[in-house]
């Protein structure tokens, strides 16, 4: 366990509301901050201005170990937590998250670079709600009883897969978190997680408000570049399972992992985002459109079907769109 340098202040522009950071971010292992084996850590800069938000620890191999050994030793006791008990340790985890929504709303506003309405409104909110969610589907999945024969009955039942490897995108940090955290944990899973290196910190903030609420080991926080960590995590044999969300090609090769492992993966990839316009919308908001729906919306409108009646389409709207200025359509 380390000790952090003292904290640092972003001002979120006219929001009024002071984020406090610290300075720097370890890991997140066994209940635990621990620095990176290798000592070393990254600059975290926020889009917003380009300016410094904080050092993030640069991790390596031994770091996912080190996670993988926390999660191990918790594994069995997890899996053994009645399902009541998991379910309102994640009921607890979503209240926190709720009492904190400001505070994590603003970070991932100035990690990510998208409006603050956007983070507040949706992303923390359905972060909470898949908690909630998650934690009431666990107290009403059942098993199964089928017949085979006259004296053979089959009993069907559930039960948890162990650890689980989890590799996060960046456009949704903390929504996507939740998506493959809060399913994993209710199903009596532990987890060794990635965040992208460029969006990390509303994952560690959410660590440091729900932490305790946990067994230590059975959420574990890894930083650092996907290239090296993440694939260590999605090649190891001792995971279970992999979840990634991210870019088809990395999403191919994190599918021939599992299959060298026989493990299950489940895949969230990049796609195509066909769009028509047809004549009644104007140009300007045409270029609104683009700019708001690039990859953080996974609907970057990378095709574009235009009805011949709008010539004026052009670089030109869509760049003037772009610097935020605002001119009569051509």
């Amino acid at each position: 366990m380390t000790n952090n340098p003292p904290s640092a202040q972003i001002k979120p522009g006219e929001y009024g509301f002071p984020l406090k950071l610290k300075a720097r971010y370890d890991n997140f292992i066994g209940g635990e901050w621990v620095a990176p084996a290798d000592g070393e850590y990254y600059q975290n800069l926020t889009p917003v201005t380009g300016q410094l938000l904080c050092e993030v620890a640069s991790s390596g191999k031994r770091d996912i170990d080190l996670a993988l050994d926390a999660a191990h030793k918790v594994k069995d006791k997890w899996a053994h937590t009645s399902v009541q008990d998991r379910a309102a340790i994640l009921f607890k985890i979503a209240d926190r998250m709720e009492q904190n929504l400001e505070l994590l709303a603003t970070a991932e506003t100035w990690d990510n670079g998208k409006p603050i309405r956007e983070t507040s409104a949706a992303d923390v909110p359905l972060a909470i709600d898949h908690f909630r969610y998650f934690a009431s589907c666990i107290r009403a999945q059942e098993g199964g009883i089928s017949e085979v024969d006259s004296e053979t009955v089959a009993y069907h039942f559930h039960e948890p897969l162990g650890v689980v490897g989890q590799i996060i995108p960046w456009n949704f940090p903390l929504l996507m978190a939740s998506w493959k955290m809060a399913p994993a944990l209710a199903a009596g899973n532990c987890v060794v997680l990635k965040p992208a290196r460029l969006t990390p910190l509303s994952v560690l903030l959410l660590m440091e408000i729900v932490g305790d609420l946990l067994p230590p080991g059975v959420v574990n926080v890894v930083n650092g570049a996907g290239g090296e960590i993440g694939e260590y995590l999605a090649t190891s044999k001792r995971i279970a399972k992999v979840a990634f969300t991210g870019s088809t090609e990395v999403g191919q090769q994190i599918m021939q992992y599992a299959t060298q492992n026989i493990i299950p993966v489940t895949l969230e990839l990049g796609g195509k985002s066909p769009n028509i316009f047809f004549a009644d919308v104007m140009d300007e908001e045409d270029a609104f459109l683009i700019k708001r729906w690039k990859a953080l919306h996974c609907l970057p409108l990378t095709r574009r079907s235009l009805h011949l009646s709008k010539p004026c389409f052009s670089a030109g709207v869509y760049l003037r769109t772009l610097h935020g200025t605002r001119h009569p359509p051509c």
